[in-house]
């Protein structure tokens, strides 16, 4: 009889009438997930809340006080009339159904669950917090949250208010459905991990729509939810083990600093002003930025030096900052991890801004001010290398590898004065001998120390292990139906589980040691060695599962700071060559000869075999590669560092 009275009702009001109804309602659906939406911006790419207590705690009771909010005043204002909020009826079905409507639920839900694990979708919820540091407090305080209030104010508002509502807009049926997916939008999740919360929230509604009252579902809701806190609880007091002895994020920012530190002489705050000030490049001119203005169109190349122009201030600042000695970042984060990954946009822009303006000089015959950009462009990379995280050292190299590729691509484009050549050459090796390119992992290693002692509990001997909700994360609902009872983790993650805090510090501390070593060797030493520091940095990767996790990276890039300093040393070769012609007509028959002709101060060597860079003189021109990360001589055919099925060279001239 109430779903003919709701459509009695529906049909009742007018137009206009029901149009302010369905404005109200869905000002109120957007003010209850204005929370969680902000909650958002609150976690990094991989889904770790940055500050749990705001995106567990905080930001959910807000959701909850305004969904409060909201119903108080609808009921007191009858803003979408009569919302018939009726907790219990009496009878034997009322009784029943609060033992029985969490079953049904769970039956329902179990093989929605189980179909969408069958068909290999992602549902799990990717938002969790780092569990470090949290008191008994903070999981009293969320299993109260989950369990007990959110049950009660979710069902008033969904199926007591909104549905309430929407069936005097659209009838008791569709308002169901409607609610439901209203009620699956605000959860913010994997499309997949949206059906079985749709499938609890039409559940809810179909007994709202046929029994009225709310005591039942919110019965049922409050024993899924329980179940799952129960499930948690053993997790979570391992977690109040964890314990936070080092400040770690401070450790980084004071060993970033030499031992006469002088604010004066950092050029910190000259980066950070020009970062601020610095004009982004306009998204369209993106795809010209790699090449040079002898092939821009003449309108890119008039937006070219408009961008130009527009970034003056920042480039004034950036070269006033590359003067001073040293550059120092403040780490700022709630771990050392996140402290690890600055934000560099504007470092970046500032590079490409040096980048284009380098390019410019050079096509208007500015050979002094293109010494000055190509210096400030250099020393900007090298301020980013030595003792820093390594994102910062990485950013560095590729600034470096922006320099080069640069300057070489301008030898190929322009035509200079021997004096000017020579000018290029000189300052290229002062800034080659100012900066070795070594490359430095102390920060590093303070990163993965934070990161064990946040991760495994602490019995105050250097013995512990990780708890499931490490892995798991506080919101993440595992795939199978006994583990959305009892919870486990990924089968990928189960390995961790077994790892012992002992033996992962000894494997870290092992890592580095090994990693120092190979580090000062030339790849082609690193792979042919008979040492076998290779074999031992592989071995721990494959013993412990932490190591493996942040190690393959670190030997990912173990040979880039060679790759950057062959570059140059090609680069300088390259300029000494051209020189040689410029005197003797003709290009040398050797690097040797460059050298015995005193235009190069040594033969540079190559990192990827034993021997020097192969130099050929072909065609009125010259050949110069490096035999690449194949280290074999595939006759100078052009590839990307020889990576590739294929193999190949790394060719630095001529230009492609």
């Amino acid at each position: 009889m109430s779903e003919l009275i709701a459509d009695a009702e529906a049909g009742a009001g007018g137009f206009a009438h029901r149009l302010r109804i369905l404005g109200i309602l869905v000002a109120s659906v957007v003010a209850t997930g204005v929370p969680a939406v902000f909650a958002e911006f609150l976690y990094t790419p991989e889904g770790i809340s940055k500050n749990g207590l705001i995106t567990h705690l905080l930001l959910p009771a807000a959701g909850m006080l305004i969904a409060l909010l909201i119903v108080l005043v609808a009921r007191r204002t009858g803003a979408v009339g009569n919302l018939e909020l009726v907790w219990f009826r009496r009878g034997w079905v009322e009784a029943t159904a609060v033992l029985f409507l969490p079953l049904v639920a769970m039956l329902l839900i179990a093989p929605t669950i189980a179909l969408v694990d069958g068909l290999g979708l992602k549902w799990r919820d990717n938002h969790a917090f780092t569990a470090d540091g949290r008191g008994i407090a903070f999981f009293v305080v969320l299993t109260i949250g989950v369990a007990v209030a959110g049950p009660i104010l979710e069902e008033v508002f969904w199926r007591g208010y909104v549905q309430r509502g929407l069936e005097r807009i659209v009838g008791a049926f569709p308002a169901v459905v409607a609610q439901a997916v209203f009620f699956t939008t605000v959860h913010i999740r994997p499309l997949a991990g949206l059906t079985p919360i749709f499938v609890f929230g039409l559940f809810a509604g179909i007994w709202r729509w046929r029994r009225r009252t709310l005591g039942p579902i919110i019965a049922a809701h409050m024993v899924l939810s329980g179940l799952y806190c129960a499930a948690h609880w053993p997790h979570w007091l391992d977690c109040t083990k964890i314990r936070i002895t080092t400040d770690t994020v401070a450790k980084m920012t004071e060993m970033a600093r030499p031992a006469d530190y002088d604010p004066k002489d950092d050029a910190c705050g000259c980066y950070e002003r020009a970062s601020q000030a610095v004009v982004e490049m306009p998204e369209m001119l993106g795809q010209y930025r790699r090449g040079f203005p002898e092939n821009w169109p003449e309108g890119v190349f008039e937006q070219f030096r408009t961008w130009v122009t527009a970034n003056e201030t920042a480039l004034e600042l950036a070269a006033e900052g590359a003067r001073k000695p040293y550059y120092c970042p403040i780490y700022a984060g709630p771990t050392a991890m996140l402290a690890g990954m600055p934000q560099a946009a504007g470092m970046r822009q500032l590079a490409f801004v040096l980048d284009t303006r380098i390019k410019l000089r050079a096509f208007d015959g500015q050979d002094d001010l293109l010494l000055a950009d190509m210096t400030t462009l250099y020393r900007l990379a090298c301020h980013l290398g030595g003792n820093k995280v390594l994102t910062h050292q990485l950013m560095g190299l590729g600034i470096r590898s922006l320099m080069t590729g640069t300057i070489r691509g301008i030898l190929a484009c322009e035509s200079f004065e021997p004096q000017m050549l020579a000018a290029i050459q000189r300052q290229l090796e002062q800034l080659g001998d100012a900066d070795r390119n070594v490359p430095n992992s102390a920060l590093e290693r303070l990163v993965w120390r934070d990161g064990i002692q946040r991760m495994f509990t602490d019995d105050g001997g250097g013995h512990g292990r990780i708890p499931r909700a490490v892995i798991a994360g506080a919101g993440v609902l595992p795939g199978s139906v006994k583990g959305w009872i009892d919870p486990m983790t990924p089968e990928q993650n189960a390995v961790f589980l077994g790892l012992s805090r002992e033996e992962t510090t000894r494997c870290t501390e092992e890592f580095f040691r090994h990693i120092e070593v190979a580090a000062a060797m030339t790849p082609w030493e690193f792979h042919h060695e008979p040492n076998g520091v290779k074999g031992v940095l592989n071995g721990l990767l494959q013993e412990n599962a932490y190591v493996a996790l942040l190690g393959s990276g670190s030997l990912g890039v173990l040979d880039l700071p060679w790759r950057a300093q062959v570059d140059l040393d090609a680069l300088v070769a390259t300029i000494a060559a051209i020189r040689y012609e410029a005197e003797h007509g003709e290009y040398p028959e050797s690097l040797s000869q460059l050298a015995g002709a005193g235009l190069l101060r040594k033969t540079p060597q190559d990192p990827y075999s034993d021997d020097v860079l192969i130099y050929k003189r072909v065609d009125g021109g010259f050949l110069l590669y490096s035999r690449g990360l194949d280290f074999d001589d595939d006759g100078g055919v052009p590839s990307r560092w020889g990576d590739g099925p294929d193999g190949g060279d790394q060719v630095f001239w001529p230009v492609r």
